[in-house]
Formats: structure tokens, sequence, C-alpha cells
């Protein structure tokens, strides 16, 4: 159960990707969620660069992308691939650098997609690198990509396992969108206009010339940007490169890849140069006939002219259509992108060709990702964008239909045009189109009824009857009030669990027995099914199917969609109402009445229907009072492809509409309506452009995935391979440092068996070296790199497991040799500390054990203990000062420990009650007195005064009460530091016992690791770093001072309770030298009691006197008075107030 609860609230996670793909480089983005402003992060390669080359290499083995490749294509050219991205329908080996190179020969037949797949798997690996989440891809792409090309596309992407292509963008588009996103905040959009642009963009292989348009809906945040023409050339920086080799190095060997790839890259960064400087000197290594290097002064007067070469009037003559088209579009914005347009002179060409200025504020880098983003962020959730992008092509084909029965309006489309299809959607991704035309004439036999006889099961519930049940009921009614719990004996009257007969078994059976009885009373209902016949109404058609329709896009696609009345299939209804399969007895009428309203339906629609065909041909469709329309929604996915998303018959009663619109003031604004959807059966055919085997794109991915593998695998163990070089460098050393013992005993380093053991794993990882370097490579699908590794690692063990311990043991040696110096110093430092801390706990306790010891040599442990960094105030820097109040704290809270501070609190309350009673009577008689006595009159002052006495008594018993909590803190940081000093006593034990066994211990073979005597010393670090932290926590000025402000009340009382205990002595003394009538007058005199000398002798004989002291003064003196005959006086003080 818990693992089904687990399974729905599983969650996918999304994450949205944005790729610009280029001829030469690329660069990967993803979206920033609630990001205002910028709404894309860039993502860096393993360089740290934001682009990152377009290549892909193999060497046979493994694939490598990107910066990986560029080393790959210094070294060897012919295993790289470049410019793929130009045209992915292409064979893969068609861009490779050596077609013929044998490291290439697996790769034959393969797409490429297939290198694309590996691109797209780097990326998604390393840059992105999101595992287990669903990665969206939004891709920009050239203007007028073909349908092929974009299906191609997208199968590569989504080879790749959670990656799906979500949209393309074609480049003109986002970087127009680039463009606006920064300036729509500024424009009127007030009302609906169109902005027109020209994009130039020239790229590594194309120069792609595009007329964009952008649409700004009135006060609506849409913004919809259409590419509505494009013109492309085959001249771009790759041939302007190509033309200034052959002209300043007309010898180079081209057949040499390595030397060629050299001298392409050094003009590649002279022409960049010169887009900023006039000239630049360029070094060609070996670049002459005889290997010497070339050296070059290139000048923009030579890049030039390769511009006027490459971009000849003639060839720009091929964008002459646009120049026209533009005749219509006034205030057109004409900019720049594209690497290839930072050559100044190309930039003239084309404002020279257009007769306008033309814009470069679009960045050429990044201007195509940014707009993708925007788009990309339109379909994605939580992301804030301040304008919502729409992205179109209009310059892919369009998707046509033919019905199989056409009304009139359509056949009158067709005439005019001339055509045999109708236009219905635009080839664009995730496009909507929803056509609604009215049906043709009918004839009212078409549409017949269709009686089905319904069975259907539902589940009952009926009650339990249980006769012993009942029958304890009947009884248990009897007897409700006398026992209304005992539920035991009637669900089993055998059971006694106070039965010692009973053993363990018994009683568990016993128990289980009662627990099922309580679960069947529990189920009160038995479930029976039962099954029901039930007849409902359907329609049917006599033709099938009943609407045909055929959709093609020139010669690239043909869909056709059968559609036809859905049989009533009982199935479908009860796994859309009751995925069971079993109605409920409760559900029961919902469903009957579901039933009903499908036969409503289907005799409203029929009547419709007949009503319909029975309408004379000459009354106009749009005049009838019943309409019957086609509808037919048709998208496009991610990669442009069509499919019908819906199909239905909507039978429309407009004169219900049209007399609601005469009789009502406020009619509703939608015609009454019944829709009836089509059970439909579509196929899509491509065409032979598209790339027919889908499993070469399964394939592909399982080569680029093993090929990760085998690369992974190969960098294992070339990592292994290196680590045994190592070790048997050190191991070699190892044997000629420390020469082996000629036995197995003694105090020696390497016994006689350890150094036989390294000697023969060195044999062994040479011998397994050479025979490595021997073998030839490994290719895919081969588990050779498998096994090497196996033995390269079991090689490496075998060396390890030799050598291993002998440098763990000199390890040790040296280890504990640096230890030593520290190892001594902290058990000095540690018995130091231990006896500072006998000194300061028995100081601050008054109980140092030790009357020789002076006041200066525990102020000096009390220094000692303190850290130097300690939180003590300026003021109380002076530790004699500190260690006087420690000890002064000390003695408060010894102090206060001894007052029974709730007894007194208590009586305090008693007198407070007694004073409100006297206090009320004192009211009351003066309310009795006349006006002018109470005016004259004085008052009782003395209840004033005892109120005012009461309430200061109770603020010191407040603030005594709140020392005795600071003082539970301030012990229990003593205590606290007690255990750390009992801590620190057993770590000076360990620390005893760690140098008894190092003393015994052989020299070069010792028992006791560096790791056991660091982790001892850390111990003791920890130890000690604690109890100084505690011994500067109670030293603190707060707890000070939390402490030292009872101190005049503890003086107070203390002078008080003396005070008390010396007249009790004196009375004591009186009465025990038979001096009773003094002892009177003491009375009277302290007390002012009133007693006669008779009564204290009478008191004295018969009571055995004890001397009173500080804890027993206070009785004495309160029997005293119990036994004194003579009435106290009223005027009497409370002893305790006295006190």
């Amino acid at each position: 159960m818990l693992f089904g609860f687990l399974l729905l609230f599983t969650l996918v996670f999304t994450f949205d990707a944005v790729l610009d793909l280029g001829c030469g480089v690329y660069q990967v983005g993803t979206l920033k969620k609630g990001a205002v402003g910028n709404p894309i992060d860039l993502l860096l390669n393993s360089q740290s660069k934001r682009l990152t080359p377009s290549l892909v290499a193999y060497d046979g083995e493994a694939f490598f992308v990107g910066e990986f490749a560029e080393p790959i294509q210094r070294r060897t050219p012919g295993l790289v691939f470049k410019s793929f991205l130009s045209n992915v329908m292409e064979p893969a080996l068609s861009y490779a650098g050596n077609a013929s190179a044998l490291e290439l020969s697996s790769l034959a037949g393969q797409p490429v997609a297939t290198l694309l797949t590996a691109l797209i798997s780097h990326i998604a690996e390393t840059q992105i690198n999101r595992p287990g989440e669903v990665i969206d891809v939004t891709l920009t792409v050239p203007p007028g990509l073909s349908l092929p090309e974009i299906s191609m596309i997208r199968n590569a992407i989504e080879a790749v396992p959670n990656l799906n292509l979500l949209t393309t963008v074609p480049i003109p588009v986002a970087t127009t969108i680039t463009y606006l996103s920064s300036r729509l905040a500024t424009m009127d959009r007030s009302r609906t206009r169109t902005l027109h642009f020209v994009v130039i963009d020239s790229g590594y292989h194309s120069t792609d010339v595009s007329i964009v348009d952008a649409t700004l809906k009135a006060d609506s945040k849409d913004v919809i940007v259409r590419v509505m023409e494009t013109v492309s050339i085959n001249a771009g920086g790759h041939m302007v490169t190509e033309r200034l080799l052959e002209r300043h190095l007309p010898n180079l060997d081209r057949t040499d890849l390595r030397k060629y790839q050299r001298s392409y890259e050094t003009m590649e960064r002279g022409k960049i140069t010169l887009s900023a400087n006039t000239e630049t000197k360029l070094v060609f290594d070996g670049a002459n006939q005889d290997g010497s290097d070339l050296h070059l002064v290139l000048t923009r007067d030579h890049l030039n002219a390769v511009l006027d070469e490459v971009y000849k009037p003639e060839l720009l003559e091929t964008f002459t259509p646009i120049r026209e088209g533009l005749g219509s579009r006034e205030n057109t914005t004409f900019y720049f992108y594209g690497a290839a347009t930072r050559a100044l002179h190309l930039q003239e060409l084309f404002e020279n060709f257009f007769n306008t200025s033309i814009q470069r504020t679009v960045n050429v880098e990044e201007g195509a990702i940014y707009g993708a983003a925007l788009v990309a962020a339109m379909y994605g959730s939580g992301y804030r964008v301040s304008y919502k992008f729409i992205s179109s092509d209009q310059t892919r084909p369009m998707l046509e239909y033919l019905p199989s029965r056409l009304a009139d309006a359509e056949k009158r489309e067709l005439d005019e045009a001339g055509k045999a299809m109708l236009p219905l959607l635009r080839l664009s991704p995730l496009q909507q189109k929803s056509s609604n035309r009215d049906i043709f004439s009918l004839d009212e036999t078409e549409f017949i009824p269709q009686n089905v006889t319904l069975n259907y099961t539902f589940q009952m519930e009926t009650p339990i009857e249980d006769p012993e049940e009942n029958g304890t009921e009947e009884a248990s009614t009897e007897t409700d009030d006398a026992n209304e719990t005992e539920e035991i004996p009637h669900l089993d009257p055998d059971l006694d669990l106070n039965q010692s007969s009973l053993n363990d078994e018994e009683l568990l059976e016993k128990l289980k027995s009662v627990l099922n009885r309580i679960e069947a009373r529990r189920t009160k209902v038995h479930t029976t099914l039962e099954t029901r016949s039930l007849p409902v109404s359907w329609l049917t058609t006599t033709s099938s199917p009943f609407y045909h329709v055929h959709m093609s896009a020139s010669n690239l696609l043909d869909l056709t969609c059968d559609f036809s009345l859905p049989e009533y299939q009982m199935d479908a209804v009860m796994r859309r109402h009751f995925p069971t399969g079993i109605i409920q007895e409760k559900d029961l009428p919902s469903f009957e009445r579901l039933v009903e309203d499908y036969d409503k339906k289907a005799d409203a629609l029929l009547q419709a229907l007949q009503a319909y065909a029975q309408t004379p041909d000459s009354i106009p469709l749009d005049q009838r009072d019943i309409h019957i329309k086609i509808i037919l929604n048709v998208s496009t996915d991610s990669a442009s492809l069509p499919r019908v998303e819906y199909a239905g018959l909507q039978i429309q009663d407009w004169a219900a509409y049209n007399k609601e619109m005469k009789t009502t003031s406020a009619p509703k604004a939608k015609v009454p309506s019944i829709d009836l959807e089509f059970h439909k059966e579509c196929n899509l055919v491509l065409g032979s452009s598209f790339w027919g085997n889908d499993s070469i794109f399964e394939a592909g991915y399982k080569l680029v995935s093993e090929s990760n593998r085998i690369r992974a695998n190969r960098n294992k163990l070339d990592h292994i391979t290196n680590e045994i070089e190592s070790v048997v460098y050190h191991a070699k050393e190892l044997l000629e440092i420390h020469a082996p013992s000629l036995k197995n005993e003694g105090d020696h380093l390497i016994y006689a068996d350890e150094g036989v053991n390294i000697r023969e794993a060195i044999t062994h990882a040479r011998d397994y070296m050479e025979e490595l370097e021997g073998l030839p490579p490994c290719i895919v699908n081969e588990t050779c790199v498998e096994t090497r590794l196996l033995s390269a690692e079991k090689t490496i063990d075998t060396l390890k497991s030799a050598t291993d311990a002998v440098l763990d043991r000199l390890h040790h040696i040296r280890c504990l040799g640096q230890l030593g110096d520290a190892r001594l110093e902290v058990t000095k430092r540690l018995d130091a500390r231990l006896t500072d801390l006998d000194l300061f706990l028995g100081a601050i306790r008054k109980n140092t054990g030790d009357v020789s010891v002076s006041n200066s040599t525990i102020l000096e442990a009390f220094s000692r203990l303190l850290p130097s960094g300690s939180n003590v105030t300026a003021s109380e820097k002076n530790h004699a000062g500190l260690l006087t109040k420690l000890t002064q704290a000390s003695e408060i809270c010894e102090n206060l420990s001894e007052i029974d501070l709730d007894g007194v609190f208590k009586s305090y309350e008693e007198e407070e009650s007694q004073l409100k009673t006297e206090e009320e009577a004192a009211k009351l008689e003066q309310q009795q007195k006349s006006w002018l006595t109470r005016l004259i009159s004085r008052g009782d002052h003395t209840l004033e005064e005892r109120q005012k006495a009461l309430l200061q008594a109770k603020e010191v018993i407040h603030r005594l009460r709140k020392g005795v909590r600071d003082c539970e803190g301030y012990r229990s940081t003593i205590a606290r530091i007690e255990n750390h000093l009992n801590l620190l006593r057993t770590d000076q034990a360990d620390l005893k016992d760690l140098a008894e066994r190092l003393a015994d211990d052989m020299k070069h073979r010792p028992t006791v690791s560096c790791n056991e005597v660091n982790r001892t010393l850390s111990r003791i670090e920890s130890h000690h770093r604690e109890m100084t932290r505690q011994v500067s926590a109670l030293s603190s000025s707060k707890t000070m001072g939390k402490i030292g402000a009872i101190e005049a009340d503890l003086r107070k009382i203390s002078e008080k309770l003396q005070q008390g205990l010396e007249r009790a002595k004196e009375l004591y003394h009186l009465l025990l030298s038979e001096a009773y009538d003094d002892a009177a007058k003491y009375l009277q005199e302290k007390y002012n009691l009133t007693a006669t000398g008779e009564q204290l002798e009478i008191y004295a004989q018969a009571n055995a006197l004890e001397e009173p002291n500080v804890h027993s003064f206070e009785g004495f003196i309160t029997q005293l008075l119990e036994g004194v005959t003579a009435p106290i006086q009223k005027d009497t003080p409370d002893l305790k107030t006295e006190l």
C-alpha cells in the first residue's frame, strides 16, 4: 500500500534548454524561472567558454565532441567531422576529414543524424547535466529548412533518452525578437500594426536574406513574428577563408591534413583581426614546400578583394526578389547577423545593393539564442516575460486538403482558384487551424437509428443477519444500565483471560478469535453482483466512412483520414465513467440518467438531420433553420508534421437562436448546438525525401552510448596504467633505499617474503605493460576494453597489496618521529591544565585542601585557564577581581540554597490575605463614620506601612528566586567543568598508556599507527578547548552580574537572621539563669510582648530548654510565646516580617 501511495506522487521534472547549433560553433542556454529581463543563462563548456566548435571526432572507439574534438583535429584532422549541420540528410562520412580512414569504417551508412545525436548527447551530459529530468529543447534553425531535415533533427535529438524537441525557431525570427524585446516598451500599442525587417545573416557556409514581419496586436501582449520570404546563397565565411588560402598559399599541400588545418586556423584568425585592423602579420607553420614557415602580411585590401570575388554582383542579384518585395513595406528595418558580417567591406556591399543603411545592433553571437529563449518561455511554466512572442515560418509548405464531399462554398473556392485542393495550414511548428464549413446536401435515409440492448453489471450491498448477534443484542438491552461496556463476553463467553490453565499459544488463539468476531461484526453488509439489461438508441450511417479527407503538402507528405459515426461502445462508456467496469448501486441512478441522455441526444440528432435533409435545395445554406457543419481541428508537432486533433459533426439550431434574438432583450451569444465527435482513422505517409528507416536513429544512439561507455573505460584504463607506472617506480625506489632482510623476523622494515612479493609484483606489472603496448586498439562493440581494464585492475591491486603494508609502515615511522615532540608538548600541557583546574575549582568552592597554596598560585592557574580571546570585558581583565567574584558567587549560591524561599513566600501570601481582610474592615468602619469625622480623621497608617513592607519583601523574594535559577546554571557549568576534568584525567591515562606502547614498539615495525596518535591528540585538544570555553562562560560578566545582584538582599537577610539569633540566645541565657523578671522585660522591650516572670518560670520548668542556633531559633521563640499564657497585644508585628 505504501508503495502504491508513493507511485501516486512520483514527479517528473522538466528542464528547458535552448540550443543554437551553427555550422561553425554552437551554444547552449537554460531558461531562468521567475526572472525578469534576460530569460536565459548561457552554459559554459569545460573550457569556461560560451561558444563551442561544432566538431565531432571519432577514433574508431569513441566520439569526441566540441572542445574535446579540437585536440584530435590538430593531431589527426582526418577523423574529425565539420560543417555537418549544413545538411543533416547527407551520409555522415561526406563531412569527414578523411572518409577512407580505417577508424571511420564503422560509420559507413550512418547519416549525419548519428553525429548530431553524439553532439546532443554530449551537451546533455556535460553542459546541461540534469540526470533523470525530462529536457525540452528549443532549437534555432536556418530559415527555409525542409520538413525532412526538421524531422531528421527531431529524431536525432529524441533518440537521446529524456530529451524532447519542444519547438524550432527560425534564426531571422529569433534575432528579430531580440531586436524588438528592448524596444517594445516605447512603441505605440493602441492599434494593431505590422513592423517590417530585413535580416542579412552571413554564417559559416551560407548567406541568408529574409523578410520578417512582426504584428503587434492592439492592447495585447501578443507579438506574432513571421518569416515571409528567404533567399539563400552558398557563400559564407568558410568560402572566404578558402579563397584567401588559394590566393596567398597556392603551394599549400592540401593532402597533408594537419598542415592544412593549421594554415586554415591561422588564416581564420587573421581574417577576424582585419575587422578591426588594416593589416596583420601571420606565420603559417611549415606551409612552404621545403617545410619552412611562411610569413605573410595580410591587409584589409586583400580581404576586400576576396569578398568582391565571393560576393560578386551577379551572385548578389539572387537577392533581387527580396529587394523588389519591399515595395509595399514602408519603414523597413535592415540589420546584420552572423559572424561573417563583421567584415566591413561585406557590410558595404549589402548596403550598396539595398541602397540603405543597415544596422549592426543585434549581437552577432547571442542574438538568436536570446530570442529563441523568449519563444520557449511561452510554452513553459514559471517563466516571467513581458510579451508573448509567437514564431511562424511562412516559407514552409502549405498543407492542403480535399474532403470527399464538397460544400457549395468549397466548390466555388476550388473553381475560382483553379486548384485541386483547398489551403488549410502552414506547416510551421506547433500551429493550430480549425476548419468549420457547412456540410453538403444530405439524404434523409443516410442516418438511421440503431437500437442496442445494453447489459451491465452493478454491485449490490445487503445487511448481514447474524442470529447470535441479534440474541446478544436482545439480552444486552435488558442489562444496559447495569453493564454497558461489556463487549468481550458477547463475542466469546468462554474467554477468561484470568484462567491459569491457558498457556501462551492458547491465549493467543483466544485473542485472535475475539479479533475475528470484532471484524465480522464491523462488516455489516454482504456484496452481490447483479446483471440488468437496458435498451438504448444510437445513430449509424448507411455509408462508411461517412466523411473522408485527403491532406497533402506538395510531394512531402500525405495525410488521409476516414471519419465515421462512432458505434455505441459500452466498453468505452464504462471506462470513461466507471473505470473498474462495475457500477456501484449508489451510482446506478446516475448511470441510467447517462444512458437516457444518450437516447435524447440520438433522437435530437435524428430529428435535426431529417429536418435538414427535407429542406428544399433552393433555400441557401446560410438561410436554413438547421445548419450542419463539419468541424476539423488540425495541428502540427515540433517537427511541423500535421495531425488531426478533432473531427466531428455540429448541428446548429438557428431557428431557436433567431427566435431568441427577436423576443429577448439580452439574447445568448452562442447558437444552440449538438456536437457529435467522429471516430477517426488517419494515416500519415511521408515522401521519399524523408529518411525512411527510423531504426537508424536508435542504432545511432546505441553506437553513441556504446562509444561513450568505451571512452569512459578507456579513460579509466589510461588512469590505471599511469598509476601502475607510478607504483612500479616507487616500489623500485623503496627496494633500493630499504634493502629487504634475509629473514622474516627482527626489527626490519621489509622482511624477506615481503621483498620477494614486491619484486614479483614489479615483474608482473612490467610484463603486463609490455603486453598492453603491443595490443591493437579496440573498436566499438568489442569487449576488449573491458577485458584489458579487468587485467589492469588486477595488476594494480596485486602491486598495491605487495607495497602498501611496507609504505604504511614507513609512513608511520616518519610520522611518529614528527609527532613525538607534539605528544610530549600535549602531555606537559595536559598535566599543567589538570593542576590548574584542581586549584581553580578548589578556590571557588573554598576547599583547596592545601593551606600552603597561596592566592597568587591560584590566580596564576586561573589566568592560564582563561583563553586569550575570551569574552571577558575590559573592566574585568583583572583576573584577581574576577576570581574574587567567582568565589563570592559560589558563597552566594551556597547561602541561597539554605533558604526555604517557597515557605517564606507562602507565609507572605497568608499575611497578604489577612491584610486584605483588615483593609476591607477598615474601609467599612470608615464609611460608618460621619463626614466630619472622616474629614478630620488621619486613618490607619499602620496598615499602609505593613502593605508597603509586604510588597518590598515579595520583591526581594522574587529577586532571590531568579537568583536560584541563575545559580542552577552556574552550578551546571561547574559540573560540566568537573566532567571535562574527569575526561582530561582519562586522556592523561590514555596518553600515558600510549607513551608506554610507543616505548615498547620496534623502531622499524611499529604497532602504534600515526592515526591512533593523531586521534588521541585531537581528542585531548577537543576536551581542552571545551573545558576552556566552559571556564570562560562561567567567568562571563553576564553570569556574575546576575548572581551579584542578589548579594545585598542576602546580606540583609543574613543580618536579620543574626539579629534574631542573638535575641533568642539572650532569652535562653536569662531563662537558664532563672532571671525570669529580666526575661519578661526583654520580651516587652524587644518584641513589645507582655508576659510575667511567673509565666516564664512555669514555661521554663515545664520544657527542656536547648540553646537555639541559626536553624532552630525561630522555633524556640514561637514555642516560648505559645507557652506564655498572657495575651499578645493587637499591634504585635509578625515574627517573619521582623526577621
